[in-house]
């Protein structure tokens, strides 16, 4: 009788770590499966965007710089926030451009098709539309020369333009 009271209870002790080992299993490969999912999508989004910075402009304060970006994929891009605008100086600095009203930052001052402003979906950079995006600089450009703006979506799309005041 103490043999079977043992027994059972190691029977129980190994069918219980074979459930537990049998659930952390399971909930690995369902969280592996999700992830490979949100990467799939993700790649997908990426390889659907496209963004061209098609036109620089300084004021002449030259604190100051409008940059053109044409979305040339199909993807429709928002969550402005998320992206990062990155100035680097001509004579070597680099600064990152907060999203928002201050100085320094940038911010949208509009999005249009064909020359006319937009009606849908306002606010989202759709196929074939561009917007116009503020950059306003505390240490304003130098005079000849040359300087560079990187703009990158919230998916990584990631897009050039050189300009010289």
């Amino acid at each position: 009788m103490e043999n079977l009271v043992i027994t059972l209870a190691c029977i129980s002790l190994i069918l219980f770590g074979a459930a537990n080992v049998m659930m952390v299993s399971l909930h690995s490969v369902d969280e592996f499966s999700q992830s490979w999912s949100n990467i799939q999508k993700l790649a997908n989004e990426r390889v659907l965007t496209k963004i061209t910075a098609t036109g620089a402009e300084i004021n002449t304060q030259g604190d100051q710089v409008t940059i053109t970006l044409l979305n040339e994929g199909n993807t429709s891009l928002s969550q402005f926030i998320a992206w990062d605008v990155i100035l680097r100086y001509g004579d070597g600095d680099t600064i990152r451009l907060p999203h928002g009203q201050t100085t320094p930052g940038w911010s949208i001052s509009s999005i249009s098709f064909q020359g006319l402003p937009e009606t849908l979906q306002p606010s989202i950079l759709d196929p074939g539309e561009e917007m116009n995006i503020v950059l306003r600089l505390s240490t304003p450009v130098s005079e000849n020369t040359t300087n560079m703006v990187t703009v990158s979506t919230h998916n990584g799309i990631t897009t050039r333009i050189l300009f010289r005041r």
